[in-house]
């Protein structure tokens, strides 16, 4: 859920597989993480980290630098809902975007594909 006619809240369902740790970066909106499946280390705004588990959630206000880890054996799934909705303008890397010596990239997906598109059509469901 990411559509400008709703431009208060985005919510998106975002997976990271297992050994992967997503770029240290900053977002200019607050989010907050709700942990569904598979187990993490979350790293906020250079305080001590900690794991995450489902259940869990996760308050990261705008400005604070964050990163996850997925440290177990299964996708670490998760929603993440930002206020006022996310928008490729909000997010900025922490980090740099090559990976050095073939290093694989730190990030779990691009954000490009974290985002649904900006101009789809909002899709109405009843319950």
């Amino acid at each position: 859920l990411n559509h400008p006619a709703i431009a208060n809240t985005s919510l998106a369902r975002c997976r990271v597989p297992p050994g992967i740790t997503t770029q240290m970066h900053v977002l200019s909106v607050d989010e907050i993480y709700i942990i569904h499946k598979g187990v993490g280390r979350m790293e906020k705004n250079n305080s001590a980290p900690y794991d995450v588990g489902p259940g869990d959630c996760v308050f990261i206000p705008a400005g604070q630098a964050q990163r996850i880890t997925n440290h177990g054996e299964q996708d670490l799934i998760f929603d993440s809902i930002c206020t006022p909705r996310f928008t490729v303008d909000c997010y900025q890397s922490l980090e740099d975007e090559k990976p050095t010596n073939d290093a694989p990239p730190s990030t779990a997906r691009p954000v490009q594909e974290m985002r649904p598109d900006k101009d789809a059509p909002i899709k109405e469901t009843s319950l």
